[in-house]
């Protein structure tokens, strides 16, 4: 789990010569965007913040979670956007998910300003990448998860 792309796949190791020093690198692809390739050092990989894969069991559990939370709109548009931002750096799945049935309930209401559908869409690639590969299947399976989970109806 990469914390800025969400769920990805460790396609190898590749060594790089930059700057005169020779280092190792992990060639990842998010699930959520196939065609981009992420070089991270191996060495210091805690600092990036990389993380083993959940279980199918710890996605399901997210889930459960998201179905039964009780969510809050956050009015002022900067705090809201703040807080946001920070559960999308350093949050848990289950912060994320509590913030993705914010934003999709909120949108059933009304329209979201640009900043909270960009907002939404960051934290559904993070979790619904994650979702995916813990459990094996493809991001849209993950998207109706998801919404089934929140008794959403998407059209």
């Amino acid at each position: 789990m990469h914390p800025n792309h969400g769920g990805c796949v460790i396609k190898g190791v590749s060594t790089r010569e930059i700057g005169g020093k020779t280092r190792r690198y992990y060639v990842l692809v998010p699930k959520s965007d196939p065609n981009t390739t992420i070089l991270d050092p191996v060495e210091g990989i805690q600092k990036i913040g990389l993380q083993d894969i959940i279980s199918a069991e710890q996605a399901d559990d997210i889930l459960a979670y998201a179905a039964d939370v009780e969510t809050g709109w956050i009015k002022e548009n900067a705090k809201r956007k703040l807080e946001y931002a920070a559960i999308l750096k350093e949050g848990s799945f289950n912060d994320v998910a509590r913030m993705i049935k914010e934003l999709m309930l909120q949108a059933q209401r009304v329209s979201l300003n640009q900043s909270d559908r960009i907002l939404l869409q960051n934290a559904q690639k993070k979790l619904l990448s994650v979702i995916a590969l813990a459990k094996d299947i493809n991001l849209e399976q993950a998207s109706g998860q998801m919404n089934e989970a929140l008794q959403l109806e998407v059209s």
